[in-house]
């Protein structure tokens, strides 16, 4: 699997996989419509530079595509900070043919394989609830859920981590005020020691 930088060709197939979602009734976020699925909508929605289009190439045919960056595009992950480097996924989407399968877990293994190449300490998107299983089955947290403003529909925001189980807890931590997934986590951790 290569992951080759190309504005057009990744929209393309994001217009693809929103048409796609359409027919199968999958709620999707405002983005996705078809007047912000162009360059100059993401440009003004996510301000996604050309560089961050990328499409995912197997066997010399496009099945994938994403927006990939090394900063927080949505401005979604604030609470979990922004110490190292971490990779934000959007627009993860899939070419019409190459829908079902195990054609996703490619695409997330090849995220996964960049990440480690490139040093990266996180992977961190967000999808709907319907597709986010997808994510969790291949290695990714689930953090928060939240409603879509004007679909009102769930979403779950997720990553996959290349941390130690020590360096782990930091993902807790919050903004230094009292956190209760830290509590939690660490109530859980004392009371496995004793296991």
């Amino acid at each position: 699997m290569k992951m080759v930088n190309d504005v057009n060709r990744a929209l393309l197939i994001m217009n693809q996989t929103a048409a796609w979602c359409k027919r199968k009734n999958i709620p999707m976020m405002p983005s996705w419509s078809p007047k912000n699925l162009t360059r100059e909508g993401i440009a003004r929605t996510l301000g996604a530079k050309n560089n961050e289009f990328f499409v995912f190439e197997l066997d010399g045919r496009d099945i994938g595509a994403c927006i990939l960056a090394v900063r927080d595009l949505a401005g979604s992950w604030k609470k979990y900070g922004y110490q190292g480097k971490h990779y934000y996924v959007n627009k993860l989407a899939m070419a019409d043919e190459f829908h079902g399968g195990d054609y996703s877990k490619k695409i997330l293994d090849a995220l996964k394989a960049k990440a480690v190449v490139d040093g990266v300490k996180s992977i961190r998107c967000e999808a709907n609830a319907a597709i986010a299983p997808i994510y969790i089955n291949n290695g990714f947290f689930p953090h928060w859920s939240f409603k879509g403003r004007k679909s009102g529909k769930i979403f779950v925001r997720l990553a996959w981590y290349r941390w130690t189980p020590d360096e782990f807890e930091t993902v807790w931590r919050g903004a230094g005020k009292f956190n209760l997934r830290r509590f939690i986590y660490r109530m859980i951790k004392k009371f496995l020691w004793f296991l």
